[in-house]
């Protein structure tokens, strides 16, 4: 099922923007969704895996709004008639705060935001919205579904993982390809300082720091309280996260509960990786061939 060439047309709109013709669009786009999902249910098909980052919004507009996914129950309520009835697993792919914020600051630096302040990351920083606000919002709207929630640190490098967690342990006997590309990585230093002298804010570029490799608008006493806001909600997610979903991971990542340093988030990380937040990972399952196995359309991970 593809979702770009406008089978979700109508439903990715914000809630604001929702007009009469979107309204009629949006009923079309679920009446369309529907009749493909039968048709591929009376082919044969086990299993249909859909992603797109923009079902709960988008990281643009969290800059916008300065929450993290605010209005995901509401733009998910429009897609529930589409799949209420056979959505049996949500997977999300959560990842540390001050990753994801300087992922979708660079982004939108790139797009042409001015640098934020220090004061802009701040609010970003105490901005109330976790990931598992993001949870309770999608087990409202979908409480039938099994929620899984996957750790970008241990699995976005890892398709053949993700697969197997979306389909109860289902696996390939063909080889994913591609799966060690990693496609539209953030843009990194050396890219936003010629971006930002070729639109006329050479001052700007200037306050960049002078290095390469990825940007980390954040400093040190930020970086440390959001990554201890995020080893809060994996405590949260260890413990239970109180009956609404399951943390899915490769091995067992030895998270340490009772601290939120820094210093103690990167020995529980050994490998961080550089992919923007919203990693699609485009597994679509295809009919089974004659001599058995699967085959897949290639895998993507955008970041």
């Amino acid at each position: 099922m593809r979702t770009r060439t406008g089978l979700f047309s109508g439903l990715v709109y914000r809630p604001e923007e929702i007009s009469e013709q979107v309204e009629r669009t949006g009923f079309r786009s679920v009446g369309v969704m529907r009749v493909e999902q039968a048709r591929l249910a009376r082919a044969g098909y086990r299993h249909l895996i859909v992603s797109d980052e923009n079902m709960i919004g988008s990281a643009r507009n969290n800059l916008r709004q300065g929450r993290l996914y605010p209005l995901a129950d509401e733009r998910l309520l429009r897609f529930r008639p589409a799949f209420a009835d056979r959505c049996r697993r949500i997977a999300l792919t959560i990842r540390s705060y001050d990753s994801y914020w300087s992922s979708a600051l660079a982004y939108a630096v790139a797009q042409g935001h001015r640098v934020p302040s220090s004061a802009d990351c701040d609010l970003l920083v105490t901005q109330p919205r976790r990931w598992r606000d993001l949870i309770r919002d999608i087990s409202h709207i979908l409480p039938q579904a099994d929620i899984v929630v996957m750790p970008f640190e241990r699995l976005a490098h890892d398709p053949v993982r993700q697969l197997a967690i979306l389909t109860d342990g289902l696996s390939s006997t063909v080889p994913i390809r591609d799966q060690e590309e990693w496609r539209n990585p953030s843009p990194r230093l050396e890219k936003l300082r010629n971006i930002l002298v070729l639109r006329g804010e050479a001052q700007a570029a200037a306050c960049l720091p002078g290095t390469t490799g990825r940007w980390m608008p954040f400093d040190e006493s930020q970086r440390e309280a959001l990554r201890g806001q995020y080893l809060d909600d994996l405590t949260w997610l260890r413990r239970g996260a109180d009956g609404l979903a399951r943390l899915a991971e490769t091995a067992p990542m030895n998270y340490p509960v009772a601290t939120t340093t820094g210093q103690d988030l990167q020995k529980a990380f050994k490998t961080e990786l550089d992919v923007k937040d919203e990693a699609e990972v485009a597994l679509r399952v295809i009919r089974p061939p004659e001599r058995g196995g699967l085959r897949h359309e290639p895998q993507r991970v955008v970041g």
